[in-house]
């Protein structure tokens, strides 16, 4: 888990080194293959490589575990919108925002639910 949270903290960074992050979440992968926040971890270094497809992988990995996770539905919208996939990430970040379940990204995810509509 150590791996993963410090390939988080990188990958956060403004300039962060997403290949070193890259390289952290993967080895957290491999020792603990079935951990949905690692996966979310890894789909997130994807994503800000600008890897959609291997992004979106990487979260539908992570709901398998978290089926309903909002972060995780979120995580996947901004996968889907930067792979070209409106439709689909305007479904999956409205069923983000329906969830209950309060989370840090819920402003980025109004934010996003709106610039999806507008498209």
């Amino acid at each position: 888990m150590a791996l993963n949270n410090l390939a988080w903290l990188v990958a956060q960074e403004k300039d962060g080194d997403l290949g070193e992050a890259l390289r952290l979440a993967m080895q957290a992968k491999q020792a603990l293959s079935d951990d949905a926040n690692i996966a979310d971890t890894l789909g997130w270094v994807h994503l800000k490589r600008k890897s959609y497809g291997l992004a979106t992988s990487q979260f539908l990995q992570a709901l398998e575990v978290r089926e309903n996770d909002p972060t995780i539905l979120y995580h996947l919208a901004l996968a889907y919108q930067g792979d070209n996939k409106i439709e689909k990430a305007l479904e999956t970040v409205s069923k983000a925002l329906s969830s209950d379940t309060n989370f840090a990204d819920r402003t980025g995810a109004e934010t996003l639910q709106a610039e999806l509509n507008k498209s």
